[in-house]
């Protein structure tokens, strides 16, 4: 799986440069929208654990724009259901707009 965006740089097969020199001055002072820290999602499948997410760690900023490319089954729609909260991480921390997801209180999340 492929992270591009110009702030997906956590991420090991991701693109680290924004496209235009003088943004990166932008890039650095805009605000993380959506923060990853080492997500993983495994499936159990009766005695088989499926990594489905391997260590997967990127910010996003308010009004970039990320695309997330790879083959089928390298984890795409399972880490967009993450993001989406959709579905949980098994490990890992999930920031959003600064609230840690899924270990919020119910009147913080609101």
């Amino acid at each position: 799986m492929v992270i591009i965006g110009s702030n997906a740089a956590q991420t090991p097969a991701a693109s680290t440069a924004p496209a235009n020199p003088f943004a990166r001055e932008t890039f650095l002072a805009m605000e993380t929208v959506i923060q990853l820290e080492h997500i993983d999602k495994t499936y159990q499948t009766g005695e088989v654990a499926v990594r489905a997410v391997r260590d997967v760690s990127l910010q996003i900023g308010r009004g970039e724009f990320v695309a997330i490319m790879g083959a089928s089954g390298s984890g795409k729609s399972t880490l967009m259901n993450i993001v989406g909260c959709l579905d949980r991480p098994t490990k890992g921390r999930y920031l959003l707009d600064g609230l840690d997801v899924f270990h919020a209180e119910p009147q913080q999340a609101g």
